[in-house]
């Protein structure tokens, strides 16, 4: 059982820009049944907060609320297995807070061998990647994996995923400065997105020769990307940052033996909590185990949150945001 006590926090009063966020203290309840009062250290900032904010995201809380959806911290409620423990949680909303009541199945403990920072991290972008790309798609080690989103924050984690599995992985760009710098990165099958696209893949590699797709853009490469799947290829469609859901046609997918996969990571905290802990685990034990390495950058207090708000608003992050919310500078 957990007493009321305080929290602070970043809240929005209404739906808006990011900018009415105001620092305001509140009087937390206590914990419902299956809920853990948690005293929040660290939080992982992401578009989706943004889009929170202006009430644009698919999940749209009743005001006044918090963004944030990745936090870690330590169980101060008393009684459970994981009292006193650091633990890392993905929630609806709600985390830019010093504490918050969370349900017990959202968090997960920390290894001890990996930092708050490095946890944080690992939730939405890692989290994502992680089950959709071995879960859903079943990718394996001789498959060859096409990634479109590659400079993005699950594009980036899906391709250091699957280099580290050890596929064929072949990124796409956007422009020819985005190929340099992906290349630069280590990754040598990188391809400019234009009227050819699926030409330039074939010219290297041979007709159809991809397996899964990994779509965080959307809009119009989706059909090239559809026809470089071989038999049995498999299409996770992630998001549609660069324009509208595609339209799959049927005949294609039925002649072709071809899947699209539907994939929402975050439905799994309620849903299929026991894949949400197992590819928790799993990333823990890859960052113990040097296979990834989350890149972030550090923050301190509410007013690091508005500036990695600032940051992400205007795609200036070089690496995932973090906040440290015990030092509220």
């Amino acid at each position: 059982m957990t007493r009321s006590s305080d929290a602070t926090g970043l809240v929005m009063q209404a739906p808006s820009d990011f900018r009415q966020l105001a620092c305001t203290s509140w009087q937390l309840p206590p914990c419902a049944e299956g809920e853990l009062q948690v005293q929040i250290e660290h939080v992982a900032l992401n578009f989706a907060d943004l889009l929170l904010c202006a009430g644009r995201y698919q999940i749209r809380p009743e005001p006044p609320y918090s963004p944030g959806l990745e936090v870690a911290g330590r169980v101060i409620s008393q009684g459970h297995a994981l009292s006193g423990r650091r633990v890392v949680g993905l929630l609806d909303y709600g985390g830019l807070a010093t504490r918050c009541n969370i349900p017990q199945h959202h968090l997960v403990d920390i290894d001890d061998d990996v930092s708050n920072q490095q946890a944080v991290c690992l939730p939405v972008g890692y989290g994502t990647s992680e089950a959709g790309l071995f879960h859903r798609a079943q990718l394996s080690s001789n498959d060859t994996l096409l990634i479109h989103g590659a400079s993005s924050g699950v594009g980036k984690t899906a391709a250091e995923l699957a280099r580290a599995l050890g596929c064929r992985v072949v990124l796409s760009a956007s422009s020819p400065e985005r190929q340099e710098m992906l290349q630069a990165q280590g990754y040598e099958h990188v391809f400019v997105i234009g009227d050819d696209f699926r030409g330039q893949i074939e010219a290297v590699f041979g007709p159809r020769p991809i397996n899964v797709v990994y779509d965080a853009l959307g809009g119009a490469i989706a059909k090239p990307s559809l026809s470089l799947l071989g038999f049995g290829g498999r299409y996770l469609v992630i998001g549609f940052a660069a324009g509208e859901p595609p339209l799959f046609p049927a005949n294609h997918l039925l002649v072709k033996n071809v899947d699209v996969l539907g994939f929402y990571w975050g439905a799994y905290v309620h849903h299929d909590t026991s894949q949400y802990v197992s590819v928790m685990k799993r990333l823990m034990k890859k960052v113990s185990q040097k296979i990834i390495d989350p890149q972030y950058i550090e923050l301190y207090g509410f007013s690091g949150a508005m500036e990695g708000l600032s940051l992400l608003e205007d795609r200036k992050a070089n690496g995932k945001i973090v906040i440290d919310v015990t030092k509220n500078g």
